[in-house]
C-alpha cells in the first residue's frame, strides 16, 4: 500500500519544467533509489515530499502521521551547539515525554492516591517505552559508533567539524529520529568506507521506507529493491538494484530501437505505395492513396532514439614540468590544541597518481590546503616548483558572483565569444536553456562539472580533486 503517492505532479523554475506529470507510489518497508543527471530535479521531489516546496499542479498524497527524516545536503547555523547537542535533537519528542513524566512524578509524591495523576503517569510511561525511551542511550551509541564518529567531535563545536564530519553527524540524527520513512539525498557522500558499509546494513535492516538520492552505484547494488529513474521531468520505475536496471534500460532501448526501424520501414513501403497510387491518376488509385495516407497517420509514432550525451574531459595540458611536483618534509598542523598530524614527510613526482585516503576529520582537505600553499603548516617545509600549474576542485565548490548566469560567467572567465562558451559548455553537458540558469540555482554536481570546465582551460600539470564524486552523477564518475 502506498504512504507516498504522487499523482500528475507538475514544478517548474522560470519557466523550465522541472516535474512534467510525475506519478509515483512510495510503498510500506521499500527500499527506493532516485537517480539521474545532475540538476533534473531529484532533490525538488524530495522537497516536495518533505512540504519544504509547492507543486504547481496534480496531487500528493502523505499518510497522515508518517514520520518524515530527511538529510539534506546544506544544513543550517548550528550556533554553539556542540555535535552531541544537535544530534540529541532527533529525542526532542521523547525528551518532551520524559519532561511531562517528571513533572507528575513530583505531583504524585504529594498525591500518591490522585487516581487520574497515576493514569496520566501509566499512558506517558507507555508512550515513553514505546519511544523506546529508556535504551535512548544505546540506540545513541549504536548509531555514533556505527558511522564512526568520535568521541572528540561529539563534544566539538558542529560549526566547526568538517564536510564529512558534518555529514555524519547529520545523518546520525535524522536515523535517530525512527522514522517511519527516511529521505536521504546524497548519504554516502563525504562517508569514509567503514561507515558507508555501516549505512549499507542500517538501510537493508530498516524496519520502514528508504528514498535515498545517490550517484554511487554500489551503493545502489547492496541496497536498492527499486528504482526511480528521473529524465527530462519524466520519472520511469524498475523493480531491482542498479545493476537491473542497467539490464531493463539496454531491453527497453534495443526494443524501441526496432518498434523504430519497423516503423520507419513500414512508413516507407506505405508513402511509396500511396505515390504510385496517385501517379496512375485513376479515381480508384487515388481512393487507395488516400486510405493509404489515413492508415499512416492513424499510426502508433515512435520518436528516433536518443543516446544521452556523455561528459568528455580533455585538459590543456602544461607540457614543462619539474620532475618533483612537491617536496614536503616533516609539516605539522594543529587546530585549537586539536594535533592534525605532525612530521609529514613525501615527495611527489611527474606522472604520480596518488590517493590520499584517511577518516573523516583526519586532516586530508587541510594537508592539501598546505601543499598547495592556501594555508599554512606549524612546522616543516614544503617546496613547490615553479613550473607546476594545477586545477584544484574542492568539496563545496562555490563561485565569487553566482548571480550571473552559467554563460556570462564562462564567457567573463575565460574571454570566450557566447557562441565558443556554449560549445564548450555543450561539452560539459550544459546545453539549451542550461546555459541561461544562475549559477546559484545549479546543484552541487552541476557546479563540480562547472568548475571543471573553468579549471580545464587553464592550462594545468596537476590535479588535486578533494572528493571529486561527490554530488557528481554516475557516468560523470565513470568519466572522472
Amino acid at each position: 500500500m502506498a504512504i507516498i503517492a504522487f499523482v500528475n505532479v507538475n514544478k517548474s523554475y522560470g519557466g523550465y519544467d522541472v516535474l512534467k506529470d510525475v506519478s509515483v507510489d512510495l510503498n510500506a518497508n521499500e527500499q527506493v533509489a532516485l537517480i539521474g543527471r545532475n540538476g533534473t530535479g531529484k532533490t525538488t521531489i524530495f522537497n516536495i515530499i518533505a512540504n519544504i516546496l509547492d507543486f504547481d499542479s496534480g496531487s500528493l498524497y502523505v499518510e497522515k502521521g508518517l514520520r518524515i527524516g530527511y538529510l539534506q545536503q546544506l544544513y543550517s547555523d548550528f550556533g554553539d551547539k556542540t555535535s552531541k547537542m544537535v544530534i540529541e535533537e532527533a529525542f526532542s519528542h521523547i525528551r518532551e515525554i520524559e519532561n511531562d513524566m517528571n513533572e507528575i512524578h513530583k505531583l504524585m509524591a504529594a498525591n500518591p492516591h490522585d487516581k487520574a495523576l497515576i493514569r496520566s503517569y501509566s499512558e506517558l510511561n507507555e508512550k515513553f517505552e514505546f519511544h523506546e525511551g529508556y535504551s535512548l542511550n544505546e540506540k545513541f551509541n549504536r548509531v555514533t559508533k556505527g558511522l564512526g564518529i568520535p568521541d572528540d567531535v561529539l563534544s566539538n563545536q558542529a560549526s566547526k567539524l568538517s564536510g564529512g564530519e558534518l555529514t555524519m553527524i547529520m545523518l546520525a540524527k535524522v536515523l535517530l529520529m525512527n522514522p517511519d520513512i527516511l529521505l536521504l539525498d546524497e548519504p554516502t557522500n563525504h562517508l569514509d568506507s567503514g561507515a558507508c558499509e555501516w549505512l549499507e546494513k542500517y538501510i537493508n535492516e530498516f524496519k520502514g521506507t528508504v528514498l535515498y538520492i545517490s550517484h554511487d552505484r554500489y551503493f545502489i547494488d547492496n541496497t536498492a529493491m527499486k528504482v526511480l529513474y528521473l529524465k527530462d521531468g519524466e520519472i520511469k520505475e524498475y523493480r531491482g538494484n542498479y545493476s537491473a536496471f542497467l539490464l531493463q534500460r539496454i531491453e527497453e532501448q534495443e526494443r524501441h530501437l526496432k518498434l523504430y526501424e519497423r516503423q520507419e520501414r513500414e512508413m516507407s513501403r506505405l508513402r511509396e505505395t500511396a505515390l504510385k497510387m496517385r501517379n496512375y491518376g485513376t479515381e480508384i488509385a487515388i481512393k487507395r492513396a488516400k486510405n493509404l495516407e489515413k492508415r499512416m497517420e492513424r499510426m502508433d509514432i515512435y520518436d528516433k532514439p536518443v543516446t544521452e550525451k556523455e561528459l568528455r574531459l580533455t585538459f590543456q595540458e602544461e607540457e614543462k614540468v619539474a620532475k618533483e611536483i612537491f617536496y614536503v618534509k616533516s609539516i605539522e598542523k594543529s587546530f585549537g590544541g586539536r594535533v592534525l598530524f605532525n612530521d609529514v614527510s613525501f615527495i611527489m613526482r611527474s606522472g604520480d597518481k596518488i590517493a590520499l585516503i584517511g577518516p573523516n576529520g583526519a586532516g586530508k582537505s587541510t594537508l592539501i590546503k598546505i601543499i598547495t600553499g592556501q594555508i599554512e603548516a606549524d612546522n616543516g617545509i614544503v617546496k613547490r616548483p615553479k613550473s607546476v600549474r594545477y586545477a584544484y576542485l574542492e568539496q563545496s565548490v562555490s563561485f565569487p558572483n553566482e548571480e550571473q548566469t552559467v554563460l556570462d560567467l564562462v564567457c567573463e572567465q575565460l574571454g570566450m565569444t557566447i557562441q565558443s562558451a556554449r560549445n564548450l559548455l555543450g561539452k560539459f553537458l550544459f546545453s539549451d536553456e542550461d546555459v541561461f540558469k544562475r549559477v546559484e540555482s545549479l546543484s552541487g554536481g552541476e557546479k563540480s562539472r562547472l568548475r571543471l570546465l573553468l579549471e580545464m582551460q587553464q592550462g594545468v600539470n596537476l590535479l588535486i580533486l578533494d572528493e571529486p564524486t561527490n554530488h557528481l552523477d554516475i557516468s560523470a564518475r565513470e568519466e572522472i
